[in-house]
């Protein structure tokens, strides 16, 4: 209910069986954390109250967590040729192809900014297309404590211990890139 009227009709690129279907449910909660409106404020997307439309492009067979760079490149090009203004890429793979920096390289041109997950290995390296130089490259927070002067103590987000950092890297997708 609280991506109602948010979601427009999804496209499959796939190959799967699965046709549309958020199988795994990741996009889903992704489409959540950007569009989400709920009764219940504390459940809000960043993007809760603005006019927003999430265009699920599914690029993952059945209920995998993996899919091929130029099955993620085919689908930034689609969302650009669908007039997409912001793309978020929540997956990620060690490698660009040809496809994927074809596509990256027409979202630039038409302004589109896209925002990548930067990936959970440990911190070794952002993962494509958040690797690429100019996409935003997001990864998973934490809460923890810094003391300040006076000797209190100040709950801030940090980077998870898991996620991958690099000089681009922001900590916090629903936030830090956000400006929330």
């Amino acid at each position: 209910p609280a991506l109602k009227g948010k979601v427009l009709p999804g496209i499959d690129l796939s190959g799967g069986s699965g046709g549309t279907a958020d199988l795994g449910g990741h996009g889903t909660a992704v489409a959540g954390l950007i569009a989400a409106d709920d009764e219940d404020a504390k459940y809000d997307g960043v993007c809760a109250g603005l006019d927003v439309k999430i265009l699920p492009i599914k690029v993952t067979i059945d209920a995998e967590v993996e899919a091929l760079p130029s099955l993620v490149g085919d689908a930034i090009e689609r969302a650009v040729k669908e007039g997409a203004q912001v793309i978020c890429v929540a997956m990620g793979g060690p490698r660009s192809t040809e496809s994927l920096e074809q596509a990256l390289k027409l979202a630039e041109e038409k302004g589109v900014i896209v925002v990548a997950a930067a990936g959970m290995n440990e911190g070794r390296f952002d993962l494509y297309p958040a690797a690429h130089p100019w996409v935003v490259s997001a990864t998973a927070s934490d809460t923890g404590y810094i003391i300040v002067p006076g000797g209190k103590d100040k709950k801030v987000e940090i980077v998870s211990e898991m996620a991958s950092v690099s000089g681009k890297t922001c900590g916090s997708p629903t936030r830090a890139c956000a400006g929330r």
